[in-house]
């Protein structure tokens, strides 16, 4: 390990994170964009050629059946390759947050190299959580007795997608997890510091529709707009409103890679003794060998289920997703009655 700042390894607070976050997303931003940008670009070019066939079928007059057929089956390639695609960058961009946290700068290219098979391993737990995920809520769907488990159920589901689900990406990458380990270990993991990643998690939710999402709508509308005033062609704004969320989307993605890895460290620095366990090593290490990330892991085997502390937190988050639903739908409808008042049946 070369340049390591010992200070880097410690508890940080929330502001902490974010500040060390942003201070490394800046040095290396054009490796870290470069990263997420090669498996964007493609999904985004697929996407403008599929509505290219769309407008050439509907310029024609008439619907064309293969033209269509051809048109789906290219958007379930597409919406395939673009999840690989953005396992093996998330696998690249982790390994290249890790190693330049850590003080070992790696290129574009060496991140990727130094992956190795794990995003395929990252691939098969993603499906392996899914899967699970979507027996739940067929669960869920069953009266009574799984309407009672959807209760903390639905909390568990948000907690495990914004908290444990991320967390995955180091515990293979940089531990060398297994599929089948790594949900249970990204879970006990995150299970560790609840609230506190819970809140960050969400957080980094929040601004990323405010800077994804957000300029995404504004660019539906503003093009529907011109669309609509024959001002552009329907091929035209498609290009644009996939160029706006390309853009955004490789600029903010690395950023909250960085966060969510920096998260991870900061949990093992504080109940592994990650930190004590890499400056011990850093003699050892050389710069073309960089710092072996399973140092410190814990050995005990720690149960998986959840206990009753735990899915009491799960209820008051579904408790308070169900009263953050509910309140905007009330401010809706109030748009709806402020603005149009004989849609809204006042």
């Amino acid at each position: 390990m070369t340049g390591m700042d010992a200070s880097y390894l410690r508890p940080l607070s929330m502001g902490q994170v974010l500040d060390r976050a942003i201070r490394l997303y800046r040095q290396n931003f054009f490796s870290f964009v470069g990263i997420i940008a090669i498996a964007q670009i493609i999904s985004s070019i697929a996407v403008i050629l599929i509505n290219v066939a769309q407008t050439e079928t509907i310029s024609g007059g008439a619907q064309t059946p293969t033209l269509t057929i051809f048109s789906v089956l290219f958007a379930m390639l597409l919406v395939f390759v673009s999840a690989i695609l953005l396992q093996i960058a998330t696998a690249a961009l982790t390994r290249a947050v890790a190693d330049n946290y850590l003080g070992h700068r790696v290129s574009i290219g060496e991140a990727y190299r130094k992956i190795g098979r794990s995003w395929l391993t990252l691939i098969g737990a993603s499906l392996l959580m899914g899967f699970l995920i979507l027996i739940l809520v067929f669960v869920f769907i069953i009266p009574c007795i799984g309407w009672l488990l959807a209760i903390p159920g639905l909390g568990g589901i948000v907690f495990f997608t914004i908290v444990a689900l991320p967390f995955m990406a180091p515990v293979i990458v940089l531990e060398k997890q297994s599929a089948l380990a790594a949900p249970g270990r990204a879970w006990n993991l995150a299970r560790r510091r609840f609230w506190w990643l819970f809140g960050f998690a969400l957080l980094l939710w929040l601004f990323g529709q405010l800077v994804v999402t957000g300029p995404a709508y504004l660019t539906v509308a503003l093009t529907t707009s011109l669309l609509f005033n024959g001002a552009v062609s329907p091929l035209v704004a498609t290009t644009i409103q996939q160029a706006v969320t390309f853009l955004f989307s490789v600029i903010y993605y690395p950023l909250q890679l960085t966060c969510i890895t920096l998260m991870y460290f900061d949990v093992r620095i504080r109940t592994e003794g990650f930190d004590l366990a890499v400056l011990a090593a850093s003699d050892e290490a050389t710069a073309s060998e960089g710092v072996d990330m399973s140092l410190a892991v814990t050995e005990t085997k720690e149960t998986i289920t959840p206990t009753v502390e735990e899915l009491g937190y799960f209820s008051l988050i579904s408790i308070g997703a169900g009263f953050v639903l509910l309140l905007l739908w009330f401010v809706f409808a109030g748009l709806i009655a402020l603005f149009l008042p004989g849609m809204g049946g006042f």
